[in-house]
């Protein structure tokens, strides 16, 4: 379980892992695994039983009542929990920040249509999108290591890892750009210019991917949505130059 509040009280068995993140929090239950506490304070009321370790960061060291047991080790570090998280995200925030928006804006220097046509297939095509996604990061890298087995196959190897690491990078980028536009709509700014749509998606979409918790989930959305877009729009453009070549 992964539990955040201001003030938590945790009164229902727990199976395993206990992740906790409060200003206050109390433990009044059996939590079947380890404890891991953000806080800045920790009570274990009577009648809690932890079967695991104890890891305690925050100001303050936990209150262990007598009648309650920790059948593991017991951690303290103390921490100002409070000031530590806010520089932390905020370190995270401005460094994706700052990656989007370089990256972003050479891709719409050299690229300049590009950015809209990707963005145009995640509209289009959400959902084949983040499948095309899914398996392109998960075959790729196997392609890689089956083609370095022969040397007739390491070249092909590098250039596939290649463009599999550009595609990771642009994945972020045309998915901000997509952001971006959107917010700028709402705002009623649609002819707004591409530098602009760039720099207010990157900073949208790193505060959503920074949050506490749900982060990592929008990471891993932003990443098979756009790696996907990519991937597509590549495919649809080699098509277009083949038919056009061919006619």
């Amino acid at each position: 379980a992964k539990i955040a509040g201001g003030a938590v009280s945790v009164q229902g068995r727990v199976e395993r892992n206990l992740k906790l993140a409060a200003r206050d929090a109390q433990i009044a239950s059996e939590i079947g695994g380890s404890v891991d506490a953000r806080v800045g304070s920790l009570k274990l009321l009577p009648g809690a039983v932890v079967r695991g370790d104890l890891v305690v960061y925050g100001p303050k060291e936990p209150e262990i009542s007598p009648q309650a047991q920790v059948l593991g080790r017991v951690e303290y570090h103390k921490r100002e929990w409070e000031r530590a998280g806010f520089w932390a995200w905020l370190w995270r925030w401005v460094w994706m920040s700052l990656a989007m928006l370089i990256v972003g804006f050479v891709a719409i220097a050299v690229a300049p249509s590009w950015a809209n046509r990707v963005s145009a297939m995640i509209t289009g095509k959400p959902w084949s999108s983040i499948l095309t996604g899914l398996a392109c990061l998960l075959l790729a890298p196997l392609a890689v290591a089956l083609l370095l087995v022969t040397v007739v196959g390491i070249p092909l190897a590098l250039i596939l890892l290649a463009l599999y690491v550009v595609a990771l990078l642009l994945s972020g980028v045309f998915v901000a750009y997509l952001v971006g536009g959107w917010l700028l709509d709402r705002l009623r700014r649609p002819q707004s210019t591409p530098y602009l749509r760039m720099a207010v998606g990157a900073v949208a979409v790193a505060i959503c991917v920074s949050l506490p918790w749900i982060g990592w989930l929008v990471q891993l959305l932003v990443l098979l949505v756009g790696f996907g877009a990519v991937v597509l729009d590549q495919r649809e453009f080699a098509l277009r130059l083949r038919t056009q070549g061919l006619a």
